[in-house]
């Protein structure tokens, strides 16, 4: 039988309230860690659509354009829920817990890292209803 078209493309409300748990891979393909997300879709998460506008305000206001670390501020405060693992430590290799500020710093420094988490958090498949069932099956 054919899927309907709400088997295909309904997101699931309780991954959008919740968010889904990212791995975060190195290049080399190691896992360090994971990242809990929201999706940065203004029509699914209220709140990155309120971060954004006020970062829209704030260009509007000063004209100056910081892409990479407003950017980064907008998915720390609307986007990224929490991170775990043993991957998530600081320079000097001390445990770097996650708060608004050390998301937003992390992902400002780390453009390569950010840009990796910005495709998966733009990716509306990982809120799909068939999404969270299969994981709910295994």
């Amino acid at each position: 039988m054919t899927k309907s078209v709400y088997d295909s493309f309904e997101v699931d409300q309780s991954l959008l309230a919740s968010g889904v748990v990212l791995d975060v891979v190195t290049p080399e393909g190691d896992r360090i860690g994971t990242i809990r997300c929201l999706p940065a879709d203004g029509d699914l998460n209220p709140r990155y659509r309120a971060a954004a506008a006020r970062a829209l305000e704030e260009i509007q206001r000063t004209g100056v354009v910081e892409d990479t670390a407003m950017t980064a501020r907008i998915y720390a405060e609307s986007v990224f829920i929490d991170w775990s693992g043993p991957g998530w430590r600081d320079r000097d290799g001390n445990p770097l817990p996650y708060s608004t500020d050390n998301c937003a710093r992390v992902m400002a420094e780390l453009p390569t890292l950010f840009r990796q988490l910005q495709r998966e958090a733009r990716r509306w498949t990982n809120w799909r209803r068939a999404y969270a069932e299969g994981i709910a099956g295994k």
